[in-house]
Formats: structure tokens, C-alpha cells, sequence
């Protein structure tokens, strides 16, 4: 696979594709008093609480470091060890430095004490003169909540974090909807000009995979706008079967039911007993409520 590479100012050259997540972080972090560290891999440890446990295609990664070298320098900060930094973000590269046979590699080193200062006040400037994408400012906001950690442990709230940016909740939420998307979604909509109303219109079918697809096929392939996309899932939703009051629990007691099932084979003759009471419990309660129904 090709590399997508881009420079600090969002040009052509940089940085592969799978590190889209860190390209976001970083145009948005990076300022012109920030200076990058020539730093020995040695004395760099993967981050304890890093959420990706798996790296794909780290050959490639190493490829082509050992072709280009690292541009896109990673972003670290002080380790618990004197002398040594955890990686924020960047990892891959790490990873990927360390398989080309390299002993070094860039690094920003981040101030802990104004991390979410710089975080904030770098995506407010982006949000103002940028025209980003809106899984770019997604990942950013997601990356801020994250890192947002107060005095108590708690993170921003969407409320707080769409007051920093002046933004409302409901805002805030539409971005951060587009990352529940399957990931071949979240891949198009980096790749594409896909926008929020793209994604309000696919997440209002989440709960009907195969219908979700059809319109994401359709999206892509007859180019639709995010309000004919809209417009399309509306109408999608308004052919649906109307849920009647007792829709989810019925759904949910047959798909208990169904589970229960399967246990039968197990039990014992005084399980089966016990369950065999049970159930004709819920039988007589059914009975009881279809013989209200008929009243």
C-alpha cells in the first residue's frame, strides 16, 4: 500500500495512511515554538494505557522510514523514569523506526501542564481558519476529552467541551457520531468529503446494519449531498414497522429466551425443574395481560 505523506502545513509528504488518527492530533497541537527532539528509541516506552493493542503493516511503516526517514516527528512526554518519555502518540512510527534499524527519531516533547491549553486553543485556531473535515474535527475533539482529565478524574463533558469551542451539546455529539461508524465508513469519510449530515443520515440506521450499507453505497456511488442523504434515511425509517409499546421487550425476551435455550442440554433434572416452574410463571403473566388485552 501505498503512503499518504503531507507536511506540518497539510501539504504532500509526511506520513502514511494509518496513522490518520495522529495526523489529525498533531496539525492540530503542533505550534511554531514547539521544537522537535532527536530522541533515542531506548529511551522511549509505549504509552501504559495506549487503547490500540495490535499495529498493522509495521513493514511498511518501516519501509518508508528507511526510504524517507521519519518526517512527522511523534509526540511524547516525560516518563516516571528520569531521562525517558512515553509516547502520546506515534507509536507505529516508534515501532516502525525500530524495525528499519534506526536509533533515533524526532520528537515534540509535550508539557504536561498545558497539554489540553495547547490542544484547545490549536483546534479553536484550525476550527476558524481551516475547512477541515468533519472526522478531522471529531478525532480532535475525541483526542481532547481524552486527554481531559481534571483534578477528580473526570473528563470534559460534551457541554464543556462545545463551550471551549462555542459549540452546543447537540453539536459536539453530531461529530463525535461519525466514529461509531464501521470502520470502512470512518475510512471513506477521511478519504472523502463526506461531512456530519453524512453522518447524522447513516447513524439514524445503526440499528439496521444491511439498510445502513445500501445507503452508504449510495452515497458513495451517486455522489448524494448529506441532506439527500438525510432525506433518504427519513424516508427509510418512516417504511419501517412501527414499534409498539412492548416491541423491545418482546425482542429482548425472545433473544433471552433463544440463550436459555441452548443451556437446556446442561441442566440437571433439578435445574430443569426450577426452570420449568419459572418459565410457567411468565406463561401465566402473558396469559394475564392477553386476557386484559381482549377486555
Amino acid at each position: 500500500m501505498m503512503a499518504e505523506r503531507y507536511t506540518n502545513e497539510g501539504g504532500s509528504k509526511g506520513i502514511d495512511k494509518f496513522d490518520k488518527v495522529d495526523k489529525v492530533v498533531d496539525l492540530f497541537i503542533r505550534s511554531p515554538q514547539q521544537k522537535i527532539k532527536e530522541i533515542s528509541l531506548d529511551r522511549i516506552v509505549p504509552r501504559k494505557d495506549q487503547p490500540r493493542k495490535e499495529f498493522d503493516d509495521i513493514e511498511t511503516m518501516a519501509a518508508s522510514i528507511q526510504e524517507h526517514g521519519v518526517i512527522q516527528p511523534i509526540r511524547v512526554r516525560p516518563a516516571e523514569r528520569p531521562g525517558y518519555y512515553e509516547i502520546i502518540a506515534g507509536e507505529r512510527r516508534w515501532r516502525g523506526s525500530a524495525m528499519a534499524g534506526k536509533e533515533t527519531i524526532p520528537c515534540i516533547v509535550v508539557d504536561e501542564h498545558n497539554h489540553m491549553k495547547v490542544m484547545l486553543e490549536a483546534l479553536i485556531e484550525n476550527l476558524q481558519r481551516k475547512n477541515l473535515k468533519a472526522i478531522e474535527m471529531a478525532l480532535a475533539i475525541k483526542d481532547i476529552i481524552e486527554y481531559s482529565k481534571t483534578s477528580e478524574g473526570k473528563p470534559l463533558t460534551l457541554e464543556e467541551v462545545g463551550k471551549q469551542l462555542g459549540y452546543g451539546k447537540a453539536r459536539i455529539h453530531q461529530l463525535l457520531s461519525i466514529l461509531k461508524l464501521p470502520d470502512h465508513m470512518k475510512q471513506a469519510f477521511c478519504e472523502s468529503g463526506l461531512n456530519e449530515m453524512h453522518a447524522r443520515a447513516l447513524t439514524q440506521l445503526k440499528r439496521y446494519p444491511e439498510t445502513q450499507k445500501t445507503l452508504f453505497n449510495e452515497i458513495m456511488d451517486k455522489k448524494l449531498t448529506g441532506q439527500q442523504a438525510v432525506e433518504w434515511a427519513t424516508r427509510h425509517l418512516a417504511q419501517m414497522p412501527k414499534k409498539e409499546p412492548t416491541s423491545k421487550l418482546v425482542e429482548k425476551t425472545i433473544k433471552d429466551f433463544t440463550r436459555l435455550k441452548t443451556r437446556f442440554s446442561n441442566m440437571d433434572s433439578q435445574e430443569k425443574n426450577a426452570t420449568r416452574t419459572e418459565l410457567e410463571n411468565v406463561l401465566k403473566v402473558i396469559k394475564e395481560a392477553l386476557v386484559l388485552l381482549n377486555e
